[in-house]
Order: C-alpha cells, then sequence, then structure tokens
C-alpha cells in the first residue's frame, strides 16, 4: 500500500505538470502522459525492465496467465476473473482456464450437500 501511495503522489505531480494535457482515464498504471499502453508497448518495456535489470523471467502474457490461474485457485468467481483479464464473456475465460478448476465440481456437491443436510436437520429437530 504505501508503494500505491507514493506511486499515485507521482501520478499527481505529473497531473498537475501536465495539466489539460494529461488524459485522465483513472489509471493505475498509465503512460506519462495518463493514456492507455499499447499492448506491444507495455510489453517492450516489460522486456526492456528485465535487460535493464539483468534479469531473466517469462513474457508478459505468461505473468497475465499466472494471475488469472491464481485467482482462480484462490476461489475468485470466474466472472470476477473474466472481468479483470477484460474478456468481454467469461466462456472465453472458462474455455481458456477452466482446467484450473479442477474439483469445482466436488466442492458445489459439498455445499449443496451440507446446505440440504441443514434444512432437512431443521424439519426433524424444530426450534421450540
Amino acid at each position: 500500500m504505501e508503494a500505491l501511495r507514493a506511486h499515485q503522489q507521482e501520478q499527481d505531480r505529473t497531473k498537475e505538470a501536465l495539466g489539460t494535457d494529461y488524459e485522465h482515464g483513472d489509471l493505475v498504471c498509465p503512460r506519462d502522459d495518463g493514456s492507455l499502453w499499447v499492448p506491444s508497448a507495455f510489453t517492450s518495456a516489460y522486456r526492456d525492465l528485465l535487460r535493464r535489470r539483468n534479469l531473466t523471467g517469462p513474457d508478459f502474457h505468461a505473468l497475465r496467465h499466472s494471475h488469472a490461474s491464481q485467482l482462480l485457485k484462490a476461489g475468485v468467481d470466474l466472472k470476477s476473473v473474466s472481468a479483470r483479464l477484460g474478456h468481454a464473456m467469461s466462456g472465453f475465460s472458462l474455455e481458456t482456464y477452466g482446467h484450473m478448476l479442477p474439483g469445482q465440481d466436488q466442492e458445489a456437491a459439498w455445499r449443496i450437500e451440507s446446505t440440504l443436510r441443514a434444512a432437512i436437520d431443521k424439519q426433524r429437530h424444530p426450534v421450540s
């Protein structure tokens, strides 16, 4: 949170310096003028960062895939993950990341069993 606050303060200084030339898109990581990154430019900037730091690592798209996978493993619902990735339809996300959802059917069965069992127990043993 501290790093994000410092980043926001820097953005605020940039906004003030550029005035009306700054594009106010309410973005966390815009280009210097506040505009959206062109995806290929973002990828190039990421590669340049790795090269300058003498690092190796996955390409940027692999990081995005890893992020989506981790969200699903953590139990974040598919619609939220899909929206976060900017997919217009959750079906695309399901097709792409569905393999990350093993055990979901068992989880659904366990939850409905627990709910139904509680309802049956309530019927058998009403609170007086």
